[in-house]
């Protein structure tokens, strides 16, 4: 029976626990995005968490609540531009008991600028899209956004950050990064400068600069970032040189040919490699009416090259050029600076040997595909009329001679083409997304070219690149740690009888499979550990680490670092102090506690799985194929203190989709698909 003494008892335990502290959005804020992370602190003892958001500081219009087990919750599809929310947290324990609700939180959403709005799209496939957002470049606003599948804008960046140089730059896309800011190049030709490159957050912050002094025109048209983190973009290279031998309507001896260089660049902006295509192209292929059309309208620049994407190939340690002028793709080995080859259309210098039957002109948007095909969108301006198409290109290097090959194309009708800029990407579920500026068309078709989505054509704006990427925080992640308390400000994990497991739950919330790396030590050398450990995109895993006891020294503390691999910059560490744990009340493994992982995944030939349970249960592991066959029983009727880890060696297994069949005693079945690629 409860007493009024029991529910005073009740209410003041209640109000005493510790409340989650929130870390973003921060109070105040102004966002531009309406996909938004919310973060809070851990608190300990804690198996849920409750997030509120409301329109009101009362919260009595609630527009989202729901529960949450991590540290963090990107939500979608509930907000809208120039409105005002709030928001809370609050933690549910392991014993049912409520801590107070956190500090409320003000947060807003920014006006969408008058020149963004909503983008009329069709979806004609809705289980066949691949899902996510669309980054487009509005050409000549120097807007950056973003839309989802519906066309409304859930991101934008605004067009002027201030460079250190004081000027304003023109903003062109190029790539979203993997720490999820956005790479792209900065236009100065309002100002009369030439252009840099660039590296912003989606917050509109700047946070690199690529050097502001170049040669001529400086970055235009395309930005990368390679593996080793440095920079390479595309730039100018301005050479007085002869007038080709012609029947010329004009006389003139001699004029400016603009060419293009490559620029590589480390985080501190110095260049560490360079190319130039002074050096590797003969001048004996040019472009006769670019020449003229140059001495009539008075540039005084020949535009020679007009080079306009580059990538990079890391597995072959090369270079992809598009040189638009030239109707031309150069492999370049990255080693030495040396021409692999030049496929394209017949060249006088007799450079060009390879495709010249594919036919493509002043292409756009080259780029190596996961099955090594190259991909380019071929604007055809060589055709009459115009005709555009995506391409994917099968190149041979294998034998003794170099072969390619046309292997897919999707041909645009002629209203639909496009004879400038434009984009062609293959999406990681097989569809492919083709840009065509021209014509102010995006579309998005399957393997079997039927288009499945569509931005309507002919609206009022264009764009360079339309990029599908999954989300906007490729890297947001959240690291839950073992069972600690807090004893007068300070965390302290307790131990009993000289046995000590700790234990991280990471919680990958980005939209991209990650690894990760981790660490921990401590003083007295009871953990030395470090590995990595792969986590697909919105899932879980843990890491169990078991203390090697030897002589304690007072004040140890043990750290645990994790971050993403190639994004150290990411990193996060927990730090707490080990003490001896005095009586058995707490445990770290809750009664109803189940988790169920196998890594890799896919894999090949072997898997590691591993079970963690709350207490010791009788269950049964097995294998069963997509048809519901029992493929092989890995563990049968076997009892377990906590935590299980089994190889399964799929060697003489086919490739395809399997099941991990978890039974308990009580008769509950958990099951986890896995993928065996051979």
């Amino acid at each position: 029976m409860f007493t009024i003494r029991n529910i005073i008892y009740i209410v003041l335990i209640t109000f005493c626990i510790s409340k989650p502290l929130l870390v973003s959005p921060h109070n105040l804020d102004t966002l531009n995005y309406l996909y938004i992370p919310f973060e809070w602190s851990q608190t300990p003892g804690t198996q849920n968490y409750q997030i509120q958001i409301s329109n009101d500081s009362n919260f009595e219009d609630i527009i989202y609540d729901e529960y949450n087990p991590y540290l963090l919750k990107v939500i979608e599809n509930i907000f809208e531009w120039d409105s005002e929310y709030y928001w809370r947290c609050r933690s549910i324990f392991n014993d049912g008991l409520l801590s107070e609700w956190s500090d409320i939180i003000l947060f807003n959403t920014s006006p969408l600028p008058d020149v963004l709005f909503n983008v009329n799209t069709i979806t004609y496939e809705p289980d066949l899209v691949y899902g996510g957002i669309t980054i487009l470049d509005q050409l000549w606003s120097g807007h950056i956004f973003a839309i989802d599948l519906e066309g409304k804008p859930v991101w934008f960046v605004n067009s002027n950050p201030l460079f250190d140089n004081g000027l304003d730059y023109g903003l062109g896309f190029t790539q979203l990064l993997n720490n999820g800011n956005i790479l792209g190049y900065a236009d100065g030709r309002s100002n009369n400068v030439p252009g840099r490159a660039y590296e912003m957050t989606i917050a509109n912050e700047l946070v690199w600069q690529g050097p502001p002094n170049l040669e001529g025109i400086g970055v235009h048209h395309d930005v990368i970032r390679l593996p080793n983190g440095n920079t390479m973009a595309l730039t100018s290279k301005d050479t007085l040189l002869p007038l080709p031998d012609a029947d010329w309507p004009f006389e003139v001896d001699s004029m400016m040919w603009r060419g293009d260089r490559i620029l590589e660049w480390d985080g501190e902006g110095n260049q560490v490699w360079s190319w130039n295509c002074f050096d590797h192209f003969s001048l004996d292929d040019w472009n006769y009416s670019q020449i003229l059309h140059t001495i009539e309208f008075g540039s005084g620049f020949y535009d020679w090259t007009h080079s306009n994407a580059i990538w990079y190939d890391q597995i072959d340690n090369s270079i992809l050029l598009s040189v638009r002028y030239l109707s031309r793709i150069t492999k370049i080995d990255y080693n030495t600076g040396n021409i692999i080859w030049n496929m394209g259309r017949y060249s006088e210098s007799g450079d060009v040997e390879l495709g010249t039957d594919i036919d493509f002109s002043y292409q756009h948007a080259v780029k190596v595909l996961d099955n090594r095909n190259i991909m380019i969108y071929d604007n055809g301006n060589e055709n009459l009329p115009i005709t555009s198409r995506g391409l994917e290109i099968f190149v041979d290097e294998s034998g003794p001679g170099i072969q390619a090959e046309a292997v897919w194309e999707y041909e645009l009708p002629n209203d639909l083409s496009s004879p400038m800029m434009s984009d062609c990407d293959r999406l990681p579920n097989g569809n492919s997304l083709i840009t065509s500026t021209a014509s102010k068309y995006l579309v998005e078709i399957n393997s079997e070219s039927e288009k499945v989505w569509e931005v309507i054509p002919g609206q009022n704006f264009s764009t360079y690149r339309g990029e599908r990427v999954a989300g906007l925080y490729p890297q947001i992640f959240s690291v839950i740690e073992p069972d600690f308390v807090m004893i007068d400000s300070t965390k302290i994990i307790q131990y009993e009888d000289q046995e000590m497991i700790l234990k991280y739950i990471i919680y990958n919330g980005g939209s991209e499979n990650q690894r990760y790396l981790y660490t921990i030590e401590d003083l007295n050398g009871w953990f030395d550990y470090e590995g990595f450990l792969d986590i697909e995109s919105v899932e879980q895993d843990s890491l169990f680490f078991d203390a090697i006891f030897n002589e304690f020294l007072d004040n140890n503390i043990v750290t645990f670092t994790i971050y993403p691999e190639g994004f150290e910059e990411l990193k996060k560490t927990y730090s707490s102090s080990i003490d001896q744990k005095l009586s058995n009340d707490l445990n770290p493994f809750p009664e109803n506690f189940i988790f169920l992982s196998a890594y890799p995944n896919p894999f090949n030939s072997n898997i590691n799985i591993t079970l963690e349970v709350g207490s010791n249960k009788i269950l049964s592991i097995e294998i069963i194929d997509i048809l519901g066959k029992k493929i092989e029983n890995l563990v049968s009727n076997q009892k377990i203190n906590h935590k299980l880890t089994y190889n399964w060696d799929a060697s003489n297994q086919s490739t395809g989709i399997y099941l991990i069949r978890l039974e308990l005693e009580n008769n509950q079945i958990i099951t986890k698909k896995i993928i065996l690629l051979q």
